[in-house]
């Protein structure tokens, strides 16, 4: 046999051996999959601006109300996906969750006599991917729809109020949209950290537009994201201590269709925000809260508008637009007395300027006081007993003060 000969055989006993051997398996993401079943009975007594998730009290009334449901309930996916390319070496992780609480459609009774039981809709929470680098600063990459930074992740705890936060409409600003955002770490004793993200502006007011047949947003209009900022520090005690103190901000810009004259330019109007958030914890003791203040905050769900239009008296024509200031701020105490009670006590309140309002009958002040205990029953489960008073003030004379309450017992079950 020839030299080439042996060559060849050689070559060919190698690809047959490379042939037989397996493929390496191509790594595959692990996904958790969980969630809660929430069902929660609430009583409501006075005028409130909604049966089962109310954020103000409305103009007295003599109201009573009932509520038994399950669309708090939440499902969720999360999975730890396999890196590579330039994120090789850093750890991905994806979410989806989405609860019951988008509105209800109707559904036919029984009996064929129209609608009977609203059924609850889904509706997407969160839906984001993140990749987390290792190394100094711990840097991470997010994208997708999750929680904005203003005011701090930290919110109130409740069994009966968390498709809507508690406190909304009265000092609490959390929001979640759809952002980009980075952020940085640097761990220690001392913790610091650091994000930045650009968010899709969420918008209460419209403005009409000759290009599209569709309401848009003021601040789609405006062709420039919100922005949102924060930094945190936060000191972990060897005696349990844990002190967090973080401050963050906002800003965003409308652009409305000013139609009061012909060829009247369009109007922009910004929107900005600063707030402090903080959270104290020490065997079973715990405060966490927020206050903020700044103009033009309704796209983050004040319960005052955050911009006042004013339209001509008697065309209906949009005029001016203006920036309404405002501040606020809540704050709850945790106190968990035995290892499977924990007690509730908090407050939130926010306030308009009054200056800043149209003559008119307006809301300008809205505040709430919160109380209840939570029960570790065990296995996941938890029941909440809670009792919140909702109050309001208007800029009319007579009834400005408004005042409800809604008590609520809630059984939640995580799995």
């Amino acid at each position: 046999m020839t030299r080439a000969h042996a060559a060849a055989a050689l070559l060919l006993a190698a690809a047959a051996a490379s042939a037989e051997e397996p493929a390496a398996p191509r790594p595959r993401p692990t996904v958790e999959l969980g969630g809660e079943l929430s069902a929660v009975a609430s009583e409501g007594l006075g005028a409130l601006d909604a049966y089962e998730l109310p954020r103000v009290s409305l103009r007295p009334a003599r109201e009573r109300t009932f509520s038994l449901s399950v669309r708090q309930s939440r499902l969720h996916a999360e999975a730890a996906l396999p890196s590579g390319g330039l994120l090789a070496g850093a750890a991905l992780r994806a979410r989806l969750e989405l609860d019951f609480a988008g509105g209800s459609a109707p559904a036919a009774s029984a009996t064929g006599a129209g609608a009977a039981f609203p059924q609850p809709q889904p509706r997407l929470r969160e839906a984001w991917a993140e990749a987390r680098l290792d190394g100094p600063s711990h840097l991470t990459l997010l994208a997708g729809q999750a929680p904005g930074l203003f005011a701090g992740p930290r919110l109130a705890e409740s069994v009966g109020h968390r498709a809507v936060a508690r406190f909304s409409g009265a000092g609490d600003l959390s929001r979640r949209a759809p952002q980009l955002r980075a952020g940085a770490a640097w761990g220690g004793p001392l913790e610091l950290e650091a994000a930045a993200a650009i968010l899709a502006p969420q918008d209460p007011h419209v403005s009409e537009v000759p290009s599209s047949t569709n309401p848009t947003p003021a601040g789609v209009r405006s062709g420039v994201p919100d922005v949102e900022g924060r930094a945190a520090v936060a000191w972990r005690g060897a005696d349990g201590l844990v002190a967090s103190l973080g401050l963050s901000g906002h800003a965003g810009r409308q652009t409305y269709r000013l139609d009061g004259l012909v060829g009247q330019p369009d109007g922009a109007l910004d929107g900005w925000g600063g707030a402090l958030d903080l959270v104290l914890e020490h065997h079973g003791l715990a405060l966490v809260g927020a206050a903020w203040a700044g103009r033009n905050l309704g796209a983050l769900g004040t319960g005052a508008d955050g911009a006042t239009l004013w339209t001509d008296a008697t065309t209906g024509r949009l005029l001016a637009v203006t920036g309404v200031p405002a501040r606020g701020g809540w704050a709850q105490l945790q106190w968990r007395v035995l290892p499977e009670l924990t007690l509730l006590a908090g407050g939130g309140q926010e306030a308009a300027s009054r200056s800043g309002l149209p003559s008119g009958d307006y809301r300008w002040k809205s505040g709430q006081l919160s109380g209840g205990l939570i029960a570790e029953l065990g296995g996941g489960w938890r029941a909440g007993l809670e009792a919140t008073s909702f109050q309001a003030r208007s800029t009319a004379g007579a009834g400005s003060r408004t005042s409800s309450t809604q008590l609520e017992l809630g059984l939640l079950a995580a799995f």
